[in-house]
């Protein structure tokens, strides 16, 4: 939502920090080049990047991916903009044209859904088998759940160009599994291309539905 005098006023509050900080962090180089183009190049030679880090004295060496169902799995929130529905999609055009491809496989989907998500899988009922929407889980065990996992769906919304960079997806990093993304051009595709991932943009369904033809041929891990 988008609100004249609030945007008026953050974009002022703005000005006022960068112009007295002494140092400026940002997480991505995408994002220190879009919010700094606005200010003196003095303005620019203070800020740096310093990434979302992950700790590895959290993950559990134990924790190993089953053998025998090959499990992709999403974790984090869907709101607004940001939904499964092109997962959904792809999911229900696999079921159709490749279902052999779907043979001990299952998409889970793990966090915090609004209603609306909840009633989208109804739109997709040939999905049921293979597509499973479970409950928020505490950090340590999204931690877990991360590791036994053969492959991490990171789910971005639509967008021509995204500068951010979840902090899940440091967690996905550092959980060494393979990574597959759903995220526009810009910080998020480049990080899961930099640790040898894969990614398509979430409206191109064309894209989408090929990257999860690629993981259930490949079936990487």
């Amino acid at each position: 939502f988008y609100y004249p005098p609030t945007a008026w006023y953050n974009r002022r509050w703005e000005r006022q920090t960068i112009l007295a900080a002494d140092a400026i962090s940002f997480v991505t180089p995408e994002t220190l080049d879009l919010v700094m183009a606005k200010y003196p190049s003095a303005c620019r030679a203070k800020a740096f990047c310093l990434p979302h880090p992950f700790d590895p004295l959290l993950y559990e060496e134990s924790a190993q991916p089953p053998k025998g169902t090959y499990i992709i799995r999403s974790l984090g929130k869907f709101y607004g903009p940001r939904t499964p529905e092109p997962c959904y999609a792809a999911l229900a055009r696999l079921c159709r044209e490749s279902p052999f491809l779907l043979e001990n496989t299952v998409f889970e989907f793990v966090g915090e859904f609004t209603r609306y998500s909840k009633v989208l899988l109804q739109r997709y009922p040939q999905i049921a088998p293979f597509a499973r929407l479970l409950p928020r889980v505490p950090y340590r065990e999204s931690l877990r759940l991360m590791q036994s996992a053969h492959c991490l769906l990171l789910i971005d919304a639509p967008a021509e160009r995204s500068v951010f960079f979840p902090s899940k997806l440091a967690d996905y990093v550092g959980s060494g599994r393979f990574i597959a993304a759903i995220t526009p051009p810009g910080a998020a595709q480049r990080i899961v291309a930099e640790v040898g991932g894969w990614s398509a943009a979430p409206n191109d369904e064309e894209a989408v539905y090929g990257l999860f033809h690629r993981l259930l041929v490949k079936r990487p891990d």
